[in-house]
Order: C-alpha cells, then structure tokens, then sequence
C-alpha cells in the first residue's frame, strides 16, 4: 500500500512541474486553431460553427438557425399562393367536324371543356341521333341516323263523319285522301316476318304501292289516337294481348273455334284497330286473304269469325 502512494504522488509532482513549464502566449494562433479542431468533433447533421456545433440538416455549410427569417425581429414572412392553373377550354361542339369525326352530342369532361361523343359510325354527317332503332325513344323511329316521332298523328276527323266504326266501313277507316291520291292511313304492327308480310299484303289492297313501316310489337307502347293494323296469333303478339287482355302462357286455340280465324275492329280513342287473328300461320293466311277479297264478301259489325277451308 505504502508503494502505491509513493507512485501517486511522484506522478503528481511530474505533472505539476510540466504545466509550469508550458507558456501558452508562446503557441501561434494557427496551432492554437488546429488544437481547437482536434478537441471540438461536431456528429452530423451538425457542424462546427466556432467553438461550439450547430444543427446544419440540409448540409449546406450554413446553420439552421441563420436561414430563419425571425418574425420577431421585423421581417414579416412572405407567404405565396400558387394560382390555380387556366384551363383554356376550345368549344368542339361549335365547328363543323364532319370530315371523319363524328358524334351523337356534346359532353363536358373531367377537365370542364365541352368534347363531342366520337361515335365513328356515319362519315361525313354531322350530329348523327341514331345508328339503330333501340338508340331512339320507344315512339321514335330512326330515320336518316335523325331520332323522329315514330308516328304522325293520323287525322280521323275527316272521316269519322262518314264511316261509322263498323267493317263495312274500313274502306272509309283505313284510307285518306292525299294530293289526289288515296293511301293506307295506318300503322302495320307484326311480331315476326310472316306476319309483317301477310300486313303488307293487306295494306297493298288499300294502296297499290305501299312502302310504308313496319313496326315490331315489341317496338310499341301505348296505340291510343293512331290507325292500327295488327296481324298476328293470340299470345305471341304482345300489342294484340294487350288490347284483347290475353295473359302470358295462354293456347292460341282458346280464342278461335278449329280452322277459323278472327277480324276485330277496334275503337282506340281517336283511331282504330283492325286486329286479324289466328291460331295459326295457315289460318292467318287464310284470313288476310279475305280481306284482300274484301269487295267479295259482306263484312259487318265490329267482329267476324272467318271460316278457312282445309
């Protein structure tokens, strides 16, 4: 123990002698400098900034602190708001692009400009309304790519006068007169292509050159206030099932006796129905073709079986 104190004290009086011997005002401010260097060690993301470390976290070789504009000290901060960018909209919809481009109308996108709908369909017309019937409204038709009134409403006033709502008188009924001529002055519906047929070959008997439409039921809603013809078999034509109350899944043989078929006229409010109907594709030839006949037989009433030989 006594050793370990004569060597403390003998270090002591070592390092006592040393310091008295070293004059700091001798040392260069240069080796000062580089003595500073060596004991003041700043960790990132600081740096030294004299005798002491500053934070410098964008590593710019300038401190933090000096890069902030102190309100305090009478510098207001400037504070900016970005103006929302102008959107310069050109209106499609006003110039003619006719050439190659087409649309059924204007919309307004997502960027608030007006662009046309590019169908593609139809070059060289503008505004194109239709390409098929189901693009139209249910009483529309697509005529010339235009969606137009599917029917123009027949004027009955002339004749109502003359003609009396009976068989006899479909003559009167179903035809007008028409810059000197008379035409057919209905509406022909059918729910398939023999049926549109057989129609077509009524309407020829009251016009010779009929070209007119033909309309499938399903194309049709609401008949009130138009001359109708409807050819068709009970239960597959939806218009004739309507005016006649049929209900889905019925027999056609329920409303007709075997081999006969059925002429009805009916009052629709402003025109009238002529509903042919048969149970069958033969009996509804048949039918139609005494119409066709009409001249020949005696039609009365407002209803008449008509019996077709086998």
């Amino acid at each position: 123990m006594k050793k370990i104190i004569i060597l403390f004290l003998s270090l002591s009086i070592i390092f006592l002698v040393a310091c008295q011997d070293v004059d700091l005002s001798k040392v260069s401010d240069e080796d000062l400098g580089r003595l500073a260097e060596k004991a003041i060690v700043c960790e990132e993301p600081y740096m030294r900034f004299g005798t002491s470390c500053c934070l410098d976290q964008d590593a710019n070789k300038i401190c933090d602190e000096d890069e902030t504009v102190n309100v305090a000290d009478g510098v207001e901060e400037e504070t900016t708001t970005p103006e929302p960018e102008e959107i310069l909209c050109e209106d499609e919809c006003e110039e003619n692009f006719c050439e190659d481009k087409e649309w059924i109308e204007c919309n307004i996108g997502s960027d608030g400009c007006k662009h046309p709908t590019n169908k593609g369909f139809v070059k060289g017309r503008c505004f194109v309304g239709c390409i098929k019937q189901s693009d139209c409204m249910i009483r529309e038709l697509c005529e010339d790519n235009v969606c137009v009134t599917r029917f123009s409403q027949v004027d009955t006033t002339e004749f109502r006068a003359q003609a009396d709502g009976e068989l006899s008188n479909i003559e009167q009924i179903f035809t007008k007169r028409e810059n000197g001529k008379t035409v057919f002055n209905a509406v022909i519906v059918a729910s398939n292509e023999h049926e549109e047929f057989l129609a077509r070959v009524i309407a020829g008997s009251f016009q010779e050159d009929y070209t007119g439409e033909v309309y499938m039921d399903y194309e049709i809603d609401d008949i009130a206030g138009f001359n109708t013809f409807l050819v068709g078999i009970p239960c597959e034509h939806q218009v004739i099932n309507k005016l006649m109350r049929i209900e889905d899944g019925c027999n056609p043989s329920d409303f007709t006796e075997p081999g006969r078929g059925l002429i009805k006229l009916m009052d629709m409010d402003g025109g009238y129905a002529l509903i042919v109907l048969a149970p069958d594709d033969k009996i509804l030839e048949g039918t139609t073709q005494l119409l066709v006949d009409r001249e020949s037989y005696d039609l009365a009433g407002i209803e008449m079986e008509v019996v077709v030989g086998s």
